[in-house]
């Protein structure tokens, strides 16, 4: 199965599909920003990264590498709800528009599209957009909100997801979040995860200042190496205590209680 990988980023996507054990082969993978592609390049030398713009690529661009699943991760920003949620409006929405136009478009080799975006996606005009070509298109699709935690990884992080199959495949089964999570027997620790020895000077700087300790200490979700849950770190860490990021975890079991401590 050949596959491309829109706004790839550091290969999240690509390191999902190696987990998954589907018998594909990642074609290209497409991201503007440079940051990320060293990231990815680093992670998979490999494959053919190009450091381009999604709305620079064409229907026949796609046909052309008889490209059998496209897998997604386009910009959130639009969409969250710590941003102005702008959809359509906001212009980092124009390269998810631009490859929604292009479906209608692609031969049926293509077969298959994975999204994934923020939580709040589902209630956005990009996604009544999304959806409508789909079916125009002749896709049955399932749409889930999950979290890590629902696969037994003990970190919270809620995400919209999209599975379209081109008809006339079907979806074998109703797949439920519920049935997941009542397969789940144990949570592993956070340490199990950690790869940072615990005295690594590495963590000094992520420490809390005594300063934002004093203030908010009581409203932190803190957590230790033994605790089987988090939220997630973002580059919101120590700016918005009571919602962006609420998890703070130090390697060694005890609290992060500011460099002087």
């Amino acid at each position: 199965m050949n596959v491309l990988e829109l706004f790839s980023g550091i290969g999240g996507m690509h390191y999902a599909l190696k987990e998954s054990k589907v018998p594909a082969n990642i074609i290209e993978a497409v991201d503007i920003n440079t940051v990320a592609n060293k990231v990815y390049a680093h992670n998979f030398p490999n494959t053919k990264l190009c450091q381009s713009n999604v709305q620079a690529i064409s229907s026949n661009y796609i046909d052309a590498r008889e490209i059998n699943l496209i897998l997604m991760s386009p910009p959130c920003q639009p969409f969250t709800r710590q941003g102005k949620r702008m959809d359509v409006d906001d212009e980092r929405c124009a390269a998810l528009l631009h490859f929604i136009n292009l479906i209608p478009h692609l031969n049926e080799k293509l077969k298959y599209i994975l999204l994934e975006n923020v939580e709040g996606f589902q209630e956005s005009q990009a996604h009544q957009c999304f959806i409508h070509i789909l079916e125009k298109s002749g896709f049955h699709y399932k749409e889930f909100l999950l979290s890590p935690k629902d696969f037994g990884f003990p970190n919270s992080r809620l995400r919209y997801y999209l599975l379209a199959r081109r008809k006339p495949l079907q979806f074998t089964k109703d797949l439920s979040v519920q049935q997941l999570r009542e397969e789940i027997n144990c949570v592993p620790c956070i340490g199990d995860f950690l790869e940072i020895p615990d005295h690594s000077e590495q963590y000094n700087t992520y420490l809390l200042n005594d300063e934002v300790l004093l203030k908010r200490a009581r409203i932190l979700d803190i957590v230790t190496k033994k605790s089987q849950n988090s939220c997630c770190f973002t580059r919101a860490y120590s700016h918005f205590m009571e919602d962006a990021v609420r998890s703070f975890c130090r390697p060694s079991g005890s609290y992060f209680w500011g460099k002087k401590n």
